[in-house]
């Protein structure tokens, strides 16, 4: 990280003893944080931990219901998050807050163009200058005037970030930011990070993925159930007593190990080819394996995976079903023959949101659940409620809302509708995504428990030790199409690496 400048002040930023309340939830309490300026604080726990309600208060989009918030000493209220932004707060959400509809100069200065503006009139020539210039600032060469339709989910984030430095902020609160990055974006991430630092801006960044935090973090503050667990150095740290004070309970393992080898093939693609791929793919999936799928984003793993359930058809090559040829025709076709996916995106695709878990947990098999054409309410709610016990999904009860569950609760629910079925082949894609260590931990318990039981599973995953740790061997993909295929023995990161990079060489 950059050298910090010698005449700054040592503590930027202080919140003390903040509380939150809200009907029937304490999500904080008594929480104390502190922030140094050219500081990066990782700030983690769990889902539900009070990390989110934390940041929005120092964001001023929520209002604490007791403690005190100083900078530099002084003790201030945020009552909006313009009071925020005049603070030099920006606080860069995991969920885009930008305009769609406008373009990158009109996003990167949205709510600031008055200091574009001379007698009620906007002059874009100078804004669009300074953008553009803020744009290549976080490594993005477009013209000011590209709609912000034309960028990816990533590239729109790097938007964000520029819209902050646009402000000045002496505060980035950035929360998950490489959620929908390549490891290329969020190296050019890390070194904006280190740019700011460099000038006295300090950082709190929140986020699920451990590794990241160690590697930017000079200290980590922990959060568990809405209070103070401990700040902990970085650098003379390790993850596990990191993870430890999170889910307050030492954390031994990630992985179970599992207790039956895989059977007989069940599922084998022959030169299977999608949509941009320039050759098809071939692999097995055996009875009750863990088939990993590794690759960079764009190298044609969601693109398969899509095909195998249906939902995009196949430009060729064969499939064979327990031994018989076969192809989905749509995913309901895929569902009949046993197949099942968990879709990479919960909340867009695999979820009904303003549903409850008993509706939700109920869609894949509703035709099946009714009688004489009306459902059968009181056998979905049974089959939700031992589905909800048997995953242990924290909900007070079935008939919740799905969209007020946390993330990892909310992935179970997803898998909940799949395992009331007879199913041969699971696919999760990005399955523990967004979500905190210790639903991970659960998840991963679970997929090992129905690998055990004789389901196959497919796993595609972003997560290297989670490929590492869960499978028994990883199809590695390289811009759409098979790179090389692994054992449990032959797989290390080195290796896997050079084959989604395009590298054949395996000394």
């Amino acid at each position: 990280m950059a050298p910090l400048p010698s005449s700054i002040p040592s503590t930027l930023l202080s919140a003390r003893a903040i509380s939150k309340r809200f009907p029937g939830v304490l999500a904080l309490d008594g929480v104390s944080l502190e922030l140094s300026p050219g500081e990066v604080l990782g700030l983690v726990g769990e889902n539900g931990a009070g990390k989110s309600t934390l940041i929005k208060i120092l964001g001023g989009i929520l209002t604490p219901d007791g403690g005190d918030i100083l900078l530099e000493g002084r003790p201030v209220s945020i009552p909006g998050a313009q009071a925020a932004k005049a603070f030099g707060i920006a606080l860069i959400h995991q969920e885009r807050m930008l305009a769609a509809n406008l373009d990158l100069a009109a996003n990167v200065f949205l709510g600031e163009e008055r200091r574009f503006t001379r007698w009620g009139a906007l002059n874009r020539k100078p804004m669009n200058a300074a953008a553009e210039q803020l744009l290549r600032r976080v490594g993005l060469n477009f013209p000011a005037s590209t709609p912000l339709q034309r960028l990816s989910s990533a590239e729109m984030h790097f938007v964000e970030i520029a819209k902050a430095l646009a402000l000045k902020a002496r505060i980035l609160i950035m929360d998950e930011p490489t959620a929908s990055m390549t490891p290329r974006e969020a190296a050019r991430l890390f070194e904006i990070i280190s740019e700011v630092r460099g000038s006295g801006v300090a950082v709190i960044y929140v986020s699920h993925r451990m590794e990241e935090i160690l590697l930017l973090a000079t200290r980590i503050t922990v959060l568990r159930d809405g209070r103070w667990v401990g700040d902990f150095d970085a650098k003379t740290s390790t993850r596990d007593q990191i993870v430890s004070a999170m889910i307050g309970r030492k954390f031994s393992t990630w992985f179970p190990p599992r207790s039956r080898r895989p059977g007989e093939a069940i599922l084998e693609a022959r030169a299977l080819r999608v949509a941009g791929a320039p050759e098809g793919a071939s692999f097995v999936l055996h009875r009750g394996e863990i088939l990993g799928f590794a690759g960079l984003v764009g190298s044609g793993r969601t693109e398969l995976m899509r095909t195998l359930f249906g939902l995009a058809p196949s430009l060729g090559g064969d499939v064979r079903l327990g031994g018989a040829s076969w192809a989905a025709r749509s995913s309901s076709d895929a569902i009949e023959h046993g197949i099942g996916l968990v879709p990479e995106d919960r909340k867009l695709q695999g979820l009904v949101l303003n549903m409850s878990v008993a509706d939700n947990i109920s869609l894949p098999t509703i035709a099946r659940r009714g009688l004489c054409g009306w459902l059968h309410r009181a056998r979905e709610r049974d089959i939700a409620r031992q589905q909800v016990e048997h995953l242990g999904i924290r909900t007070s009860s079935e008939r919740k809302t799905v969209l007020h569950l946390s993330g990892g609760n909310q992935q179970k629910v997803v898998l909940c509708k799949w395992l009331s079925m007879q199913l041969k082949v699971l696919i999760l894609d990005e399955p523990t995504r967004g979500i905190d260590v210790n639903a991970k931990s659960d998840l991963y318990r679970q997929i090992t428990a129905l690998a055990d039981s004789g389901l196959s599973l497919i796993v595609v995953s972003s997560d290297m030790e989670e490929i590492l740790g869960l499978c028994d061997r990883v199809v590695v993909m390289h811009e759409r199409h098979v790179a090389g295929i692994l054992s449990r023995k032959e797989m290390s990161e080195s290796q896997i690496a050079r084959l989604m990079t395009g590298d054949t060489c395996t000394t």
